[in-house]
């Protein structure tokens, strides 16, 4: 039978002397803190109906009806969140509709908690006790009024009440719009439900346990489902997916559980939000004014699954999970090893994932829904990754066109075929989409076994994807060449890929620890970039730089080993600088030569380790001379804005460079701090070594 809150506590067959939440009932909890959500939405869901005047529908309510000192009692089994909350809507806006006469008053009366007399007292009081007009919100006038229990702030279930009369006090649409709600509210059947009485079906109190039992969370949970399931209702897979839920999903996210929890209703509840995000984004506008946030919002939700294809996808989400838990192969070897099945768990489990982390789960999803080719899965999620890291716009902006482009990488076609048509890759990074194009080429050229190990190798290592830098240099034999290097144009027949082998085993070698075995020969580089407010600092792109891509070359060309090369890179720049500067290296203005310098004194003349010249960083700033410290330099640094005729003091930092601080010993370099050991005649010294 389908009733109201309004209508069931008035019905004439029912004859209900009132309705009573047991003492053996939980407490109210949809108002609790940590149930935002849920409460909002339902409130929200209620308000919008009610203010609108649709018709809704909150599911069933199930109990038993009772006999007791000639009184008819109903107990409610499954309802008692939504009861409560239907009786503070009627309570607040016949309050504010000053509908709250004695005749209203003694027909929600009827509605009772059992569960503790604190509980039971204050629904009562709400009803006929007069709530004084000082202290602000509405709660703050119920918590000082004279009736009021201190103590009952300590009652989960009051609290719970004030905390969702305090939504409604909140709800704009609510308040601006009081007026004749409660009359369509009593008269209207705006909000109903269909009563079930147990005792139809011979069923006794002992129900009562058994399905209580199951736990609060799981029972918030049953209420969120109860209204996702109105949403899917029309889907033909609507009962396989209530089905699913009950059992066949269970054991699937039963491992992401916390510990000691026993329903996976968080795991569950993360899950959802993921795939419900990636929808909204895969059909949200372009750069819209605005996007959605919380993606179990019931207003999103509706939306979404509203649509049968995105209902099925769902399922199909949740269903291919035993599968993406196999999934351990790393999909981002330079970040901690990451597979879809750790990118998985950590989305079912509520921990923080980054974008490339959600895209690459959901793309694998979309690709083995679809049916794509089964032989081109790796390189499809190969290709994705490359393109979404090297994007350097990622933002929420972007994702309908990322996606909607990963979407056109799916088909019964291998992937790396479809890079060679003139398929279009909006969203993503146009230098790094015709890269993929040029290593497609080569994969499927003759030699594409060999080029597809080095490849794939090359792609994992710190380049994270983006090896362009690396295949120019296997093109060019100046960084001038390769700075004019355009991969689109690059003919892929001529490909050396002995010589790529070579440069990648080099660049292997001096990528160890982020390159701190050869960072101080890479000051004389263009992977340092001179600024004229008094900093010379490393490129952010550093790891790819045309500079390191040139330094490496003549590294692997030498044949030499890495220290024997540097030794003689050193000192045949000293030789050079020796005839550039008629034997007087201080009168040198460029930056770069002078910290390259002062760089091989400290490493060959002071013995001075890498780690203890980059003692405060990598970066480079200066400030004026003080006593305690002095250069060896005396024309100052061209270019500079301060420091252009003298010479100032140079100082190590990591990331920020603090004038206000002044000159700090532990950040200064040991040549120029008065006493360290520098020897004399330093210039003399340095040309004997580089002769040696």
């Amino acid at each position: 039978m389908k009733y109201t809150f309004w209508s069931l506590l008035n019905d004439t067959d029912l004859n209900l002397n009132k309705i009573e939440i047991p003492i053996i009932q939980r407490d109210y909890v949809q108002g609790r803190i940590g149930e935002e959500i849920i409460r909002d939405n339902f409130v929200e869901f209620l308000v919008n109906n009610i203010v609108t005047g649709n018709k809704v529908e909150v599911d069933f309510i199930y109990g038993s009806i009772l006999n007791s000192s000639n009184q008819k009692v109903f107990i409610p089994v499954d309802g008692q969140q939504r009861l409560t909350t239907l009786f503070l809507l009627h309570w607040y806006i016949a309050l504010h509709e000053k509908k709250l006469t004695p005749a209203t008053q003694n027909i929600l009366c009827k509605f009772n908690y059992e569960t503790r007399p604190s509980t039971s007292q204050f629904c009562k009081n709400i009803l006929f006790e007069e709530i004084t007009e000082e202290g602000g919100s509405l709660v703050d006038r119920i918590k000082n009024s004279n009736w009021y229990d201190n103590e009952w702030d300590h009652d989960n279930s009051i609290s719970a009440m004030l905390n969702v009369i305090m939504a409604f006090s909140s709800c704009s649409n609510l308040n601006t719009n009081l007026g004749s709600l409660f009359e369509g509210l009593i008269n209207d059947e705006l909000v109903s439900f269909y009563f079930v009485s147990l005792d139809d079906f011979g069923l006794t109190e002992n129900i009562y346990l058994r399905m209580n039992a199951r736990g609060k969370i799981l029972t918030d949970f049953e209420n969120f489902k109860s209204e996702f399931y109105k949403y899917i209702q029309d889907s033909e897979f609507a009962s396989e997916i209530k089905d699913s839920i009950e059992y066949k999903w269970v054991e699937s996210l039963w491992g992401y559980r916390k510990d000691n929890e026993f329903v996976i209703d968080a795991p569950f509840m993360n899950y959802l939000a993921f795939i419900t995000e990636m929808l909204y984004f895969k059909e949200s506008e372009f750069r819209a004014d605005r996007y959605e946030n919380n993606f179990c919002d019931f207003r999103v939700l509706r939306k979404i699954y509203s649509k049968p294809e995105n209902v099925a996808f769902l399922k199909y989400a949740l269903d291919i999970i035993p599968e993406i838990k196999k999934m351990t192969a790393s999909v981002i070897p330079w970040s901690d090893n990451d597979s879809l099945s750790s990118i998985l768990r950590k989305i079912a489990k509520g921990e923080k994932n980054d974008d490339v982390h959600i895209i690459l789960l959901y793309s694998a999803l979309t690709y083995l829904y679809n049916n794509g080719c089964e032989d081109s899965f790796g390189d499809f999620i190969r290709v994705v990754r490359n393109l979404f890291v090297n994007t350097a716009d990622r933002s929420r902006r972007e994702w309908s066109r990322i996606l909607g482009s990963i979407s056109k990488l799916i088909s019964k076609k291998p992937v790396l075929e479809l890079l060679l048509t003139d398929i279009v890759l909006e969203g993503f990074f146009v230098p790094q989409r015709n890269e993929e194009v040029f290593k497609a080429k080569l994969l499927l050229s003759n030699n594409g076994s060999v080029c597809k190990k080095l490849i794939c190798e090359a792609e994992n290592t710190v380049l994270q994807g983006n090896i362009t830098s690396l295949i120019a240099a296997s093109y060019c034999s100046s960084e001038q060449d390769i700075s004019n290097f355009k991969i689109s144009d690059a003919d892929f027949t001529t490909f050396d890929s002995d010589m790529f082998a070579v440069l990648f085993k080099g660049y292997k070698n001096i990528a160890i620890k982020d390159f701190n075995g050869v960072w101080g020969d890479l000051l004389i580089t263009s992977v340092y970039i001179h600024q004229s407010w008094g900093r010379l600092i490393y490129a952010d792109s550093y790891k790819k730089s045309n500079g390191l891509m040139m330094w490496n070359r003549e590294y692997v060309l030498s044949q030499k080993t890495l220290d024997d090369f540097i030794i003689d890179q050193e000192k045949a720049f000293i030789k050079l600088m020796m005839m550039k500067y008629n034997n007087t290296l201080e009168e040198s203005t460029n930056v770069r030569e002078q910290l390259y310098i002062y760089y091989i004194i400290s490493r060959r003349l002071l013995n001075i380790s890498i780690e203890s010249f980059f003692s405060n960083g990598y970066n480079f700033g200066w400030l004026e001379k003080e006593t305690g410290y002095t250069s060896i330099f005396t024309h100052g640094i061209e270019g500079d804005n301060w420091f252009s005729k003298v010479n100032p003091i140079f100082q190590t930092y990591p990331s920020q460079f603090r004038y206000n601080c002044g000159l700090q010993s532990k950040n200064a370099l040991n040549v120029e701090v008065v006493g360290n050991g520098r020897p004399k005649f330093v210039f003399e010294k340095l040309a004997e070594w580089a002769k040696s």
